[in-house]
């Protein structure tokens, strides 16, 4: 048979050859074959075919190939080997694709190595493939002879390879990419069974994900839970390719987006404004979001030091730029921008999340803060400290910061926002760490802090006129607080509460505890403030109020006035007995110098309950204290009947029967305390030998102590004094009597029954003594007992009057077992005070008129402060020991005479006058060669006139406030 392939008749001559059989021995006979071997195949291959222009001979080989198939010479398999090797088929391609092939069309490609026709939509921009299937269903034999690789043994690599230069190809071309679209959905799940490693290493840049639109986005930058809003930098996964969204999530593709998303957002845009500033207002939209949604997402799990190699954050202009990050400034120090308008410093665009995410940007890509860069710095040398060693300004603050209250309530705050805003963990455990921390804390008074704006780098003062700080952290071991008397000013021209300026040193001092990273501790100053406006016990409610978690309680319950001084009424309620039995944890009176009482609880009185011997107590101070018993003064019970509380803490062992009341009070109604001693149940006989023993035992433990001494005789004479046992008047007078022989027989050295009685029947109430000390000292005691006896029955009116008012301060008095206090006010050291000044603006006038102005300033400055101090006392029972009168006016309640103060102090009073210390140490605290009597006497009108002043704004509006509140009484 003659190959029709090789064409060497035609269909008429074929018919012959076939029909006629003559002919066909004709054909013979001139040498024609029949039929061809391989070899003549393979030669005719070789002649027409290999290394000819594919276009030109495309039909013919096609004809050819499929006559070849048919031969039965293709069941040669030697021949097959040969026919593989020869480059003569033209390359197969989609007809699509035609003007992006990477190849040449016209060159021809082997069997061998090709993919056949059914693979090329997967494989031909990487690898040969066969134009067409030429052999229709080939034997596995004849498929490894020829070698052929079918569709399905395509190697992952190839796939990808080709998925992504046609990709790449296609990115700018939407006509090519609709019609690639037909095979696109085929060709992504094939890549599905992939390796998701190969995938992400090779796709996850790649613009591979064809959207509705005919473009195509990458796994980097598209995402599903997204918005329109950052097109075409950042784009939304086509929701209508949802069944391939798995094989893209093996790519990289994130459902949500994260940082890294916004980052490369602004990267992207930053490499098209090569460093101009954004004049699109649309691209300046999409940079704001980015940037806002960057700060959003950042939190202490993303890792942008593996994925980013550079952040470029937008400025904060008008047509912001986008620039590396760490050449930008953070302003954190809004008010020192105004001082560096001039510099040329590009600062990250305003955000209010920037500074609670500022901690988790990598350092090496951090803008440089403000405060990093410069420090307000306090100048020791230019600030004056409170001069008042009796100020006590700030000592609720200091108890109210040393508190276990407060370190309690910062674990709470810090527990509460710590996964939100990356504080550090935090447990009960911390609770004692905390509280020995604080408590340790001390509190500087400053009259006035100056503070200085530093470069850091070059250590040069700035020329600014920055709001100087009014509390600063002065060390930081041992800790201690400097703040400034003026945060309390009356004039109201600081932008910051008191509580505000606290803060600022709180939140450096946590900084200053936990070190090892830059924590935003400002999201706590707001309950902060207002946790120092409450009291310790009052911490608890604040943090409810604010919804804060709740945790298990962890500060011990305190009193919470400890550590204040106790008002005069109460004073006179104090049992003086000091040999009653006390136990830990009662609210006691510590008996200071001057017959100022403080109230303190018992932390320690183990060991012998002996006036002489040591407990230990708690004053709020921080560190506890050690005193003698004999130092200590007790509350009395209250009755039962007249408790407002169910239980109440004893100071006495034992508790109050419910039936035991005490004695009636003078005006008729129920005594509110129990007499739980009953110390005139016994004869007077067994009475002196108890009282001669105590006096005896306890004159030896004190003889070398003068004072202690009579501290000891003077609780004797409180606890048996008539005035303060009323209804036993006859029989106290007599023990009184008694102990002042005793006290006498016993400095003698005399023994008992030899004291000197030759004075029994003198006129003196309590005997006449030879030396006139005894006789003074017991005549001072007489008169203070009679005065607190008077106090008393004001004080037992005032309890049947007040008592059940709905105060919550008295149910914690209660509670405590402590009398509250009905004082409101002291109008007689009001009065005093008031007359003092009136004295001292003569004595004013007079130095004045003698050419003594430094004199006549200090006293002109006196009568002021004594006048605001009598206006204080109006309203309180004690007057403030600080010689800042602007604070002083500033504390006051809010009364019309308040306002009158203000404005007197505010222009009418010169500034030579208004600080204490510019006249005291004026020349003085730094010589600087200036005189100061010289100096005054440059301002002598200026004195004159502040004098003036000083009575008609003060004296006289001071002296028709106070007599409002006396001719009320």
């Amino acid at each position: 048979m003659i190959a029709k392939a090789n064409q060497k008749v035609n269909k008429d001559f074929k018919n012959m050859v076939i029909d006629d059989y003559k002919f066909k021995n004709f054909l013979r006979t001139l040498g024609i074959k029949e039929s061809l071997n391989s070899r003549d195949v393979l030669q005719y291959i070789d002649e027409n075919f290999v290394n000819n222009d594919m276009v030109d001979f495309h039909d013919r080989i096609t004809t050819f190939m499929e006559s070849l198939v048919k031969d039965k010479v293709f069941e040669n398999e030697e021949f097959l080997r040969e026919l593989a090797t020869r480059k003569f088929l033209p390359r197969g391609y989609p007809k699509w694709a035609a003007q992006i092939v990477s190849f040449d069309i016209r060159s021809p490609i082997s069997i061998r190595g090709s993919i056949d026709s059914s693979g090329i939509k997967y494989a031909w921009n990487v690898t040969p493939c066969l134009e067409r299937n030429y052999f229709g269903y080939l034997k596995k034999d004849h498929e490894k002879l020829l070698g052929i690789w079918s569709k399905d043994k395509i190697k992952g690599n190839i796939l990808v390879k080709n998925f992504k230069n046609i990709c790449i190809a296609l990115k700018e071309n939407k006509v090519l990419a609709s019609n690639w679209s037909y095979n696109y959905t085929e060709i992504v799940m094939k890549l599905g069974t992939l390796d998701a490693d190969l995938l992400e290493n090779e796709l996850y840049s790649i613009p591979c994900i064809l959207q509705k639109d005919w473009t195509l986005s990458s796994p980097k930058m598209t995402c599903l839970d997204l918005t329109e809003d950052f097109h075409p930098y950042l784009v939304r996964f086509p929701v209508e390719r949802g069944n391939i969204l798995n094989v893209f999530e093996k790519c990289g593709l994130s459902r949500s987006p994260k940082p890294l998303h916004f980052l490369t957002v602004l990267e992207t845009i930053a490499s098209n404004l090569d460093g101009n500033a954004i004049e699109n207002p649309n691209v300046a939209n999409i940079v704001k979001l980015s940037f806002d949604m960057f700060l959003e997402r950042l939190s202490k799990d993303c890792d942008l030091v593996k994925e980013s190699g550079v952040m470029f954050f937008p400025t904060n202009a008008e047509k912001p730029k986008l620039v590396e990050s760490e050449k930008l400034v953070f302003d954190d120090w809004p008010e020192l921008t105004l001082v560096l308008h001039d510099q040329n410093y590009e600062y990250v665009q305003r955000n209010d999340k920037f500074k609670q995410k500022y901690s988790l940007i990598p350092n090496k890509w951090k803008p440089r803060r403000l405060s990093e860069m410069f420090k307000m710095e306090v100048s020791l040398e230019k600030s004056v400290e409170c001069c008042d060693p009796a100020c006590t300004k700030f000592t609720d603050l200091r108890k109210c910061v040393s508190s276990q209250h407060f370190s309690e309530a910062l674990i709470r705050l810090i527990k509460h926002y710590q996964e939100r805003f990356n504080l550090p963990e935090v447990s009960n455990q911390n609770f004692t760490d905390f509280h020995q921390y604080f408590k340790h804390l001390t509190i500087q008074c400053y009259s006035c802090i100056t503070t200085e704006v530093v470069d850091k780098d070059s250590g040069h003062s700035l020329d600014s006129k920055l709001e100087t700080r009014k509390s600063v952290l002065k060390s930081r071991s041992p800790l201690i607080m400097g703040l400034e008397h003026g945060m309390l000013s009356p004039e109201l021209e600081d932008s910051r509460t008191p509580e505000e300026h606290i803060c600022t040193v709180i939140v450096e001092m946590l900084s200053n505890k936990y070190q090892e990273m830059d924590y935003q501790w400002e999201i706590l100053e707001k309950c902060i403030s207002k946790l120092l406006k409450s009291t310790p016990n009052k911490m608890k409610e604040v943090l409810d109020r604010e919804n804060i978690e709740s945790m298990e309680k962890l500060a011990e319950d305190k009193y919470f006035r400890i550590g204040e001084i106790i008002p005069e009424d109460v004073v006179s309620t104090l049992v003086h007995d000091p040999f009653l039995s006390i136990r830990n944890k009662s609210i006691v009176a510590y008996h200071m110098d001057d017959d100022i009482f403080m109230y303190a609880q018992i932390e320690d009185c183990s060991g012998d309950e002996k006036p002489s011997s040591f407990i230990t107590i708690d004053i709020g101070e921080g560190e506890l204290k050690s005193v003698q018993l004999l130092d200590i003064l007790f509350f009395p019970l209250f009755s039962s009947k007249c408790s407002d509380v169910s239980s109440t803490v004893a100071i006495f062992d034992g508790l109050v029967d419910s039936d035991t009341h005490g004695h009636s009070g003078d005006d008729g109604g129920d005594e509110p305390f129990v007499d739980k001693n009953k110390k005139f149940d016994r004869d007077l006989k067994d009475i002196f030998d108890v009282v001669s023993k105590q006096l005896e035992e306890n004159y030896n433990q004190f003889k070398n102590d003068e004072k202690a001494w009579l501290k000891f005789v003077k609780r004797m004479l409180f606890t048996w004094h008539p005035d303060k046992n009323p209804g036993y008047e006859e029989q106290a007078t007599e023990v009184v009597k008694f102990i002042q022989n005793e006290v006498e027989r016993i400095e003698k050295g005399l023994p008992r029954g030899q004291e000197n009685r030759s004075n029994n029947n003198s006129n003196s109430d309590f005997g006449n003594f030879r030396g006139d000390f005894w006789r003074d000292f017991f005549r001072n005691c007489d008169d203070t007992a009679r005065d607190q006896r008077y106090q008393y029955q004001n004080y037992h009116q005032n309890f049947q009057r007040q008592r059940t008012r709905e105060n919550p301060n008295y149910q914690n008095d209660f509670r405590w077992n402590v009398p509250p206090s009905f004082k409101t006010n002291n109008l007689g050291a009001a009065r005093m005070w008031l007359e003092v000044a009136k004295t001292d603006l003569k004595a004013a006038e007079e130095n004045l008129a003698a050419e003594n102005y430094r004199v006549a300033a200090y006293m002109c400055r006196l009568v002021i402060e004594m006048c605001v101090k009598s206006v204080e006392l109006t309203c309180t029972r004690t007057f403030t020991k600080t010689h800042d009168i602007r604070s002083i006016i500033g504390s006051l309640p809010a009364m019309d005479i308040k306002e009158d103060l203000i404005v007197a102090w505010r222009e009418n009073v010169p500034d030579i006058l208004k600080n204490y210390s510019d006249i005291f140490y004026k020349g003085l605290n730094r010589y600087t060669g200036e005189d100061p009597r010289e100096f005054f006497k440059q301002h002598r009108n200026i004195i004159k006139e502040a004098i003036n002043n000083a009575q008609r704004d003060f004296i006289n509006i001071c002296e028709h406030h106070l007599l409002k509140f006396e001719n009320n009484c």
